[in-house]
C-alpha cells in the first residue's frame, strides 16, 4: 500500500463549555497539526450547549478533511466512549486513532504514525493495534510549549520531550502513559469488538476496558500475575497489573520516537464527569466477565456502509455473538429472531418497509420455519446470503446463490476456467499443505499414516474403498440424499458392495462420524476405530464412497476419486462419479476410475479463493438425548472474509506473543523479572451478574382479538448500538436464532 495513501481517520471527541481550558484554541491546533494529505479528521460534538455550537462548526468548516458529526446530548453526562464509539462508525479509512483535545503533536508525528501503520500491514492485519504514548507534562512544560508554538519552533519537540521521559526530568514530564487511550486500531476489528461499554459513567477505565479485549487477540506478552490489580502506576519497572501488560503496546513506537504530549490545564470541575473508582471497579468486573463468557458490547454499526443486513437469529444466541467479526461486512446489521416473522410475505414486507438491502440465514434448511422463509426470499429474489461451515479445515460461507446443492455458487462454467501458473502453484502448495496436516472439520485422533493402518487392517495388496459416515439428521442428508435416501438406504448399499465385491482385489473400510455413538450394522466391511484420523484414511484409500459429505472436496486434495450417491454441491467430471443406485455404485466401486487432477485443482481454486470464508473456530459441545452430541459454535475468529463485499476481506491472524528475551521488556527486568513477577497471582475480581428478562410465550387461554393481532406495529429493530438520539453528519462537501432442533450442524 502506497506511503501517500490516507489510511486514517483520527477521532476527536468534544464537548465545548465554558469549562474546558482552552477548548477553541486546542481544538484548532491539532486539526491544523494533522496532514490532510494522509488523515481523515472526525469531530464528534457530543452535547456541546447552543452557545457554543457555531463555534464547533466553524473551526471545521475550515478544513476541507475534517467531518463534524453533532450528537444531539446536551442533557447527557459527556461519555468520550460514546464519542469515540460514533466518530469511528462514521470513519472512511481501514484504520482509525482517538485524538482528545488534550492530546497534541507537530505534523512530522502524525506521518510517523502513519508510516508505522503502513510499515505493519495492519490494513491487511486488524488484530494488530498499538498506543501512541502520551507524555502528561507540567505546567512549566505548558508555558515553554505554549512559547514553541508562537514562536513556531517544533523542529526540537521530538528530541525534548523524548529525551525529558527518558532522563525523568519530572520538571517538564510528569509521567508518561505507555498504554494510552491514543489507540490506533483497524476500524474492522473496533466495530467487531463492539467499542466502549456503555456501563461506564463519565470519565475513567472505559479505554482499559477496549484494550482488555483487543489485546485477546493480539498477546504480546504473558498476562502478569495480578493482571486485575490497579497499581496507579505507569512507569514500566515492574511488571505487574493490567498497566504494566498494556504498556507493551506503545513501549515499541515510543523507542521509535512515537509519542504525543498531555496539555497541561487545571482540574476540570465537571459534576460526575470523573468516576473513578466506581469505573475501576467496573473495569474489573468487565474484563473477568469476558475472560470467563467472552462477553462484550455487541458490535457497532458501519455507518458509511451502503448495505443495511438483517440476519434471522437470537441477538443473544451463541451464534449469533460467534460471528461478529464478520458482521462489519455487512454494513448496518440488526438481528431478529426468525421467529418474529410468521410468514415470508411478512419478512419480505419488514425488509422492504425498513429499507434493508439484504437477510442472512443461518443454514436455511435447518427448520421447516425457516426454510419457507428462505424459500420466499428466493422467489421474490430479495438479496440474501447463507451461513454455515464449508468443506475445507477452517472454512465458511457467505453465500448470495444458495446454500449447499441447491447453489448456483459451485456451477460448472464459474469454476471450470483455464489458471494461471501461479492459480495452479498455490493450489497445489495448499493441497500438500492439507496432506500433510492433521486439521479436520471434526476432532480426530492423531495421525500414524497409511502404512500402519494397513498393518493394522491386515491388509496386503488389496486396494480400498473409504466410506466415512454422516450425521443421519444432518441438513444434507434430510434434503440432499437423492438417490440413496438416507443413511440407513446407503448403509444397506454398502452391505450389498461389501456382498458382491471381490475381496481379494478389493476391501472396504468405514468410519463412523465422530459425533454419532452408534453406527449402523454393515457385513463384511473394516471399521476404523473411531480415533482413526481421517487423513491416514484418505491416504490409504484408493476412492471414497459416500451420500454427499464434505469428504469427498478433501479427497479432491488427496487426489482420490470420489462415487456419490446422494446430491453434492461438488460435480467435477473426471473426479466425482454419481451412483445412481446399487448396481451403478458396485461397478463404480470395481472400477479403476480415472482422476483428473486438472479438473480438480480448478475447482478447490475455485472453493480456496472464490467461495469460502476462513476462520478458526472454538466450539460448545451438547450431549443430548440417547448420547448423541451437537457441537454448536461459540467464536469465530475470521482470517478472509468473501461473499459480503464486492472483494475479499483479508483480515489476518491473531498474534501469539514475542519472546521474553526481546529487548522490549528490558525495562522489567527482560525475561527473569517477567518470571519472577508471575510468581504472584492475584484473584479474580467478582463478575457482576448481566440480567436478561425473556418474551413471555403466548398463552393458549388468553383471547384476544384477532384484528388486535393482525394489526401490531411493525417489530421494533434490535439494538446495534446506534445512538438512540438526533444525530447530525456535516460532511465538509455540505453546509451544514432460536437453537435448531433438527440439524446437528456448528450453526444450530
Amino acid at each position: 500500500m502506497g506511503a501517500n495513501v490516507k489510511l486514517i481517520s483520527i477521532i476527536i471527541p468534544l464537548r465545548l463549555t465554558r469549562g474546558v481550558f482552552e477548548a477553541e484554541e486546542r481544538v484548532q491546533l491539532i486539526i491544523s497539526s494533522i496532514p490532510a494529505d494522509l488523515y481523515e479528521i472526525i469531530v464528534v460534538d457530543y452535547g456541546t450547549p447552543s452557545d457554543k455550537k457555531g463555534v464547533v462548526s466553524e473551526i471545521c468548516r475550515k478544513h476541507k478533511h475534517v467531518t463534524l458529526v453533532r450528537v444531539d446530548a446536551e442533557t447527557d453526562l459527556f461519555s468520550i466512549g460514546a464519542a469515540r464509539d460514533i466518530g469511528v462508525q462514521h470513519a472512511r479509512t481501514p484504520m482509525v486513532m482517538f485524538n482528545d483535545i488534550d492530546f497534541f503533536c507537530p505534523t512530522e508525528m502524525y506521518r510517523r504514525v502513519h508510516e508505522e501503520v503502513r510499515s505493519r500491514g495492519m490494513v491487511e492485519n486488524i488484530f494488530d493495534f498499538f498506543c501512541v504514548p502520551v507524555m502528561w507534562l507540567t505546567e512549566q512544560a505548558m508555558e515553554e510549549l505554549h512559547e514553541d508554538l508562537c514562536a513556531s519552533k517544533l523542529d526540537r519537540f521530538i528530541y525534548k520531550y523524548h529525551s525529558a521521559a527518558l532522563e525523568k526530568k519530572d520538571h517538564v514530564v510528569d509521567t508518561v502513559c505507555y498504554g494510552s487511550s491514543a489507540i490506533v486500531v483497524n476500524k474492522h476489528n473496533y466495530l467487531a469488538i463492539g467499542g466502549h461499554n456503555r456501563r461506564f459513567s463519565g470519565h475513567g477505565a472505559e479505554d482499559y476496558d477496549v484494550l482488555h479485549r483487543l489485546a485477546s487477540t493480539w498477546m504480546k506478552g504473558p498476562r502478569t500475575a495480578d493482571y486485575y490489580k490497579d497499581t496507579k502506576s505507569n512507569l514500566p519497572v515492574r511488571y505487574e497489573g493490567f498497566r504494566a501488560f498494556f504498556a507493551a503496546y506503545g513501549l515499541d513506537v515510543f523507542q521509535r520516537g512515537i509519542f504525543m504530549v498531555h496539555m497541561w490545564h487545571p482540574t476540570r470541575r465537571m459534576p460526575n464527569y470523573f468516576q473513578s473508582k466506581k469505573n475501576f471497579a467496573l473495569l474489573g468486573s468487565l474484563m473477568a466477565d469476558f475472560d470467563s463468557t467472552g462477553y462484550q458490547p455487541p458490535p457497532l454499526a458501519d455507518k458509511v456502509s451502503s448495505e443495511r443486513t438483517l440476519i434471522l437469529v437470537d441477538p443473544t444466541s451463541k451464534v449469533a455473538n460467534s460471528f461478529r467479526y464478520a458482521l462489519p461486512a455487512m454494513g448496518d446489521c440488526t438481528m431478529l429472531a426468525e421467529s418474529n416473522f410468521a410468514n415470508a410475505q411478512k419478512l419480505i414486507s419488514f425488509l422492504k418497509k425498513s429499507s434493508y438491502t439484504r437477510v442472512g440465514f443461518l443454514n436455511p434448511y435447518g427448520n421447516d420455519h425457516r426454510m419457507s422463509l428462505y424459500n420466499g426470499i428466493r422467489d421474490a429474489r430479495f438479496p440474501y446470503w447463507t451461513f454455515d461451515r464449508g468443506a475445507l479445515p477452517d472454512s465458511w460461507f457467505f453465500d448470495s446463490n444458495g446454500f449447499n446443492a441447491d447453489s448456483k455458487s459451485y456451477d460448472r462454467p464459474i469454476w471450470d476456467l483455464t489458471l494461471t501458473s501461479d492459480e495452479i502453484r498455490n493450489t497445489e502448495e495448499k493441497c500438500a499443505s492439507l496432506r500433510r496436516s492433521d486439521k479436520t472439520l471434526e476432532d480426530n485422533g492423531n495421525r500414524i499414516g497409511a502404512d500402519a493402518l494397513r498393518e493394522m487392517f491386515g491388509l496386503s495388496g488389496q486396494k480400498v474403498i473409504f466410506v466415512p459416515l454422516q450425521r443421519p439428521n444432518d441438513t444434507v442428508i434430510r434434503h440432499f440424499s437423492d438417490p440413496v435416501g438416507s443413511q440407513k438406504e446407503f448403509a444397506k448399499w454398502v452391505n450389498y458392495i461389501a456382498r458382491e465385491i471381490d475381496p481379494a482385489e478389493w476391501v472396504i473400510v468405514v468410519k463412523k462420524h465422530p459425533l454419532e455413538q452408534k453406527a449402523p450394522k454393515i457385513g463384511n466391511v473394516f471399521f476404523a476405530p473411531d480415533d482413526t484420523h481421517i487423513h491416514d484414511l484418505l491416504e490409504l484409500c484408493d476412492k471414497t464412497l459416500l451420500i454427499n459429505s464434505g469428504t469427498g472436496v478433501i479427497s479432491m486434495a488427496f487426489n482420490k476419486p470420489v462415487v456419490v450417491c446422494g446430491t453434492a454441491f461438488y460435480n467435477v467430471p473426471g473426479v466425482t462419479y454419481a451412483a445412481r443406485t446399487p448396481a451403478d455404485a458396485l461397478k463404480l466401486a470395481q472400477e479403476d476410475l480415472k482422476f483428473d487432477r486438472e479438473k480438480a485443482t480448478r475447482f478447490l481454486h475455485h472453493l480456496w479463493n472464490k467461495v469460502y470464508s476462513f476462520a478458526t473456530a472454538a466450539y460448545e459441545e451438547i450431549q443430548k438425548e440417547k448420547g448423541a452430541k451437537i457441537k454448536i459454535v461459540k467464536r469465530l475468529l475470521f482470517s478472509e472474509i468473501r461473499g459480503l463485499t464486492r472483494s475479499p476481506l483479508i483480515l489476518g491472524e491473531p498474534r501469539k506473543g514475542i519472546s521474553l528475551d526481546a529487548p522490549l521488556f528490558s525495562c522489567f527486568g527482560g525475561r527473569a523479572g517477567i518470571k519472577d513477577a508471575l510468581k504472584m497471582p492475584s484473584p479474580r475480581p467478582a463478575i457482576m451478574p448481566r440480567k436478561r428478562v425473556n418474551l413471555t410465550p403466548h398463552q393458549s387461554d388468553v383471547s384476544e382479538p384477532v384484528a388486535v393481532m393482525e394489526n401490531r406495529k411493525s417489530l421494533p429493530e434490535a439494538d446495534n448500538r446506534v445512538e438512540k438520539r438526533s444525530m447530525t453528519l456535516l460532511h465538509p462537501d455540505t453546509d451544514e436464532d432460536t437453537p435448531d432442533k433438527a440439524v446437528n450442524g456448528p450453526l444450530n
